[in-house]
This record gives C-alpha cells, structure tokens and sequence, in this order.
C-alpha cells in the first residue's frame, strides 16, 4: 500500500490497484481487533502510509529486535501492470537493494519483481516509435540495462528494434552537436564557457556518435583561436601592471622603460587590450 500510494501522487498507478487499496484502507479494524484479542499481542500498528514494510521496520529498529515475515500468507493487491506502473517496480526494486544484504535472503518473492521487470523491460521496447532527441535517456537507459542483462536473458528480447532506435539517436544526437558547434561564430573570450561546453558534450559522445558529427574540425579551430586570445589577454594584464606600478616617474624611470619593453614585445592585437596604455604615454 505504502508503494501504491506513493505512486498515486506522482499519477503513476492504476485506477483498479488504487480502488482496491482504498476498500482495503477504510476497511474498519474490527477483525483484526477480534483476530489480536486471542493472542499475547505487544506491539501493533496501522499499515498505510508507509506500507507494512515501513513500519515493520520502524518497529524493529525501535525496539531492538528482528522481525520475520510470511510473504505467502500477506494479501497483495491484485493488479496487472502497465508501462504506467514503471514507477512502482522500480520503487520496489529500490526497496529491496535497500534492505542490508543479510535480510534479503528473508524475501521469498524477489523473482516476481524480476519477472515485473524483464516484462516492463520488454514493453518498453514495444512502445519505441519514431525517435527523436526526446526519447534520448530513455533509448540510452534500454541500452545500458541491455547490456549489463545476462546473454540468456537478452536473448528473449527484441535487440534489433534496441539497435535500430539508438541508431537513429545516434544520428539525432550527432546533428545536434553540428548545430552547437556552427552556433560558435566569431571566436571571442566571451564564449569561453560555450565552447568549453561543446567540448565536452563532444567528448561525452560515443565513438560511433562523434565520427558522424562533421565539423569537429571548426571546434578544434575555435579552440585553438580561444587559446591565442586568452594568451593575448594574459599579456596584456601582464604589462598592465607594470605599468600601473610606475608610480611617481622621478623615482622609478626603470619602471617606466620596463613596460615600453613589454609592451613592444606585444603582437599588435595584444596591443590593442592594454587598457591604460595612455599612463605609459603620459609617464615617458
């Protein structure tokens, strides 16, 4: 229930899964107060909310003790599953790897969740029509749970509706990064951060998806004009200093010649980013 009404909040579950939790949750206590009464029962709770799981949990850890479950005599709620319920098997999947090592032995029932899986796996691969960049971390999620599978298992699914799908990614993925790329322009320090990020969203890219993207050579070149301007700016702060450092001329006439010297040194485009270059002028 706890996982049910979780997933209710997010839209995630049935309208049938929901209505029988609910009969289920507004179902008055008083067999179960008539069942207790036989018995030396010391502790009791409710099992909404947090589900029975959580606080059986709860209870255990607050009392200091272990506490074993009967999966075979629990009701679970009736419900076939839907690409709409993906997000409970996988917040049951989280649960169990979860649990610490030594008590997932105790649950009698993880091949159930597997088969949930392996069949929500396979639905997902049925609903894959015509790709585009939106479909992308799904596509790659298939992709990447497809291979870390065991080859007997992978062997029940369709891989060549897997491959033509991230074929196509591929493709859209390697036309985006074209575009990016001819979105550069101009080489300036103000793109610094742009080009840096089309680097490494190059670089993120599988080898198969990067020799599809055709101007990778207009990124190298960016990059290499980016680097000679960032060289030019370093320089010219350099011989900014100096001269900002010349101070009163009388006593420091060094100073002054050592900022002519640097900033001759200066190609002609360095020249042009010495922002007081008019104190030098002034101090000679």
């Amino acid at each position: 229930i706890g996982v049910l009404t979780t997933a209710a909040k997010a839209e995630m579950a049935t309208e049938e899964a929901m209505a029988y939790a609910y009969k289920m949750m507004t179902t008055l206590n008083k067999s179960a107060r008539d069942a207790m009464v036989k018995y030396n029962v010391h502790a009791c709770t409710d099992v909404t909310g947090f589900g029975l799981l959580g606080h059986t949990y709860e209870m255990a850890e607050g009392s200091d003790v272990e506490i074993r479950l009967d999966v075979d005599a629990i009701d679970l709620i009736p419900a076939e599953f839907t690409l709409a319920d993906r997000g409970i098997i996988e917040a049951a999947r989280k649960l169990f790897d979860e649990l610490d090592p030594a008590n997932q032995p105790y649950v009698n029932n993880e091949e159930k969740l597997t088969d949930a899986e392996r069949a929500l796996f396979g639905m997902r691969i049925d609903v894959l029509g015509d790709i585009t960049l939106d479909d992308e971390q799904e596509v790659r999620s298939l992709i990447e749970e497809y291979r870390q599978m065991e080859l007997d298992v992978r062997l029940t699914f369709d891989y060549q509706k897997i491959a033509e799908a991230h074929g196509k990614l591929s493709i859209l993925v390697a036309e985006r990064m074209v575009d990016r790329i001819n979105a550069i322009g101009t080489v300036t320090i103000d793109k610094l951060e742009y080009i840096r990020a089309c680097r490494a969203e190059f670089l993120a890219l599988s080898r198969y998806e990067r020799r599809l993207v055709t101007n990778e050579a207009v990124l190298n070149d960016a990059e290499a004009e980016l680097n000679v301007l960032l060289l030019q700016q370093s320089e010219a702060k350099a011989v900014d200093k100096l001269i900002s450092k010349i101070g009163f001329v009388f006593f420091g006439p060094l100073k002054v010649l050592d900022a002519r010297a640097a900033y001759n040194n200066l190609d002609d485009a360095a020249k042009e980013k010495v922002e007081n270059y008019s104190t030098l002028v002034t101090a000679e």
